[in-house]
């Protein structure tokens, strides 16, 4: 998670904490069904945004017997149980307390309009709790929605709903979602709280809360779908389409396939692949290679071995294994350094070479004059 994205996330807990208990507090004086919904909602976002901030720095844990590419998945997995597990919890404890004060406006007040009289102190200060809530908790959508639509803008994506899905950054997809949801809950409560104001019916208040457990369900869901595509193997389309890109550019790649990544969390991703190198960057200059690397193993060898026919066999066909295999690395390694450097999510690469492109005798034209060093196999752009 990025530093901004942190300061989000603990920008929203500090933000639902303190809304959690003004909510409580006012629902309870006031007697608002609506607003002790509210503060059950507000209570589950800052809970989940605490599993949030504790996990945000796990995914700098390095890679060890057990997690071969570190932590993020767990991460992940985390926040999902945090996630789901709360909000439905949260729903589900919402939804009984608004079908009971369903229950209670009916049987106690009745579902009819109760006489006209004029809003008290405590009527106001349900709407003044609600419009302190959407102060704060608008202040905490600002600084997350500013951030959402600066990234959003940098992958050229143009619909922010598309993006809420897509978004590589999950911590603050899923804070820019509870946040949306926290304003739509309070928007909820406090139109129910002015609408039985106006029509002196508690059945409004007791609705506003009914569907602020809805929508606390519907939290639930987002959050869970949001999490699952990260523990499926997503892939990174980015990272495979710069690698494509970059394979085309290259003469010493004649084909390639089978291009797939999967994305570990918000800064990991692991790509794989299948390349067919070109025979001639392959071939041309090999013999001189072989030469070069069989003079570098005869060195090596032992005093009463250099008049050794075995010995110098082997040696020589160690070479003409070791110069090719130098040369194949030497490209690979060159396009995992260029991968990198256009996508820095991509930690980990593994390019599989299925062998060379099929025999052809190269036209006497297009031969170029033997190179003279090891670095021009890599691969020009075409």
């Amino acid at each position: 998670m990025a530093e901004s994205s942190v300061r989000v996330v603990k920008v929203a807990l500090i933000s639902n904490c303190s809304v959690t208990l003004f909510k409580l507090i006012t629902g309870v004086l006031t007697g608002s069904a609506a607003l002790i919904g509210e503060a059950l909602h507000s209570f589950m976002d800052a809970t989940n945004q605490a599993v949030l901030y504790r996990n945000a720095h796990s995914r700098g844990q390095a890679s060890e017997h057990i997690y071969s590419y570190g932590h993020g998945q767990t991460r992940y997995l985390v926040n999902l149980w945090a996630s789901v597990g709360l909000f439905s919890i949260g729903a589900g404890m919402g939804f009984a307390w608004g079908i009971y004060r369903l229950i209670a406006a009916y049987l106690g007040e009745g579902l009819a309009a109760q006489p006209q009289v004029a809003p008290t102190v405590t009527d106001w200060m349900s709407l003044l709790a609600v419009l302190g809530a959407l102060m704060i908790q608008g202040y905490s959508f600002t600084l997350a929605a500013r951030l959402y639509i600066n990234r959003m803008l940098q992958d050229q994506v143009r619909n922010p709903l598309t993006y809420l899905r897509d978004c590589k950054d999950v911590s603050l997809a899923i804070i820019v979602a509870e946040s949306i949801a926290g304003l739509g809950g309070l928007l909820l409560a406090g139109l129910g709280i002015l609408i039985t104001l106006v029509a002196h019916n508690p059945f409004w208040d007791a609705l506003a809360a009914l569907l602020i457990a809805v929508l606390i369900g519907g939290v639930a869901f987002q959050l869970g779908y949001i999490y699952m595509r990260y523990l499926t193997d997503v892939r990174n389309l980015d990272a495979e389409r710069a690698l494509k890109q970059i394979l085309a550019k290259r003469q010493a790649v004649h084909s390639s396939e089978q291009i797939h990544s999967v994305i570990l969390d918000d800064n990991s991703t692991i790509l794989f692949a299948e390349i067919e190198l070109d025979q001639e960057a392959m071939v041309t200059g090999m013999l001189k290679s072989i030469s070069t690397q069989k003079k570098e193993l005869l060195r090596k060898l032992p005093a009463d071995k250099q008049a050794d026919i075995k010995a110098i066999a082997f040696v020589t066909a160690r070479a003409m294994v070791e110069a090719p295999l130098k040369r194949a690395g030497l490209i690979v390694a060159n396009l995992e350094q260029s991968l990198r450097e256009k996508v820095p999510q991509v930690t980990a690469v593994s390019i599989r070479i299925k062998g060379i492109s099929p025999f052809k005798l190269p036209e006497p034209k297009q031969r170029k004059p033997l190179p003279t060093q090891e670095a021009e196999y890599m691969g020009p752009e075409k």
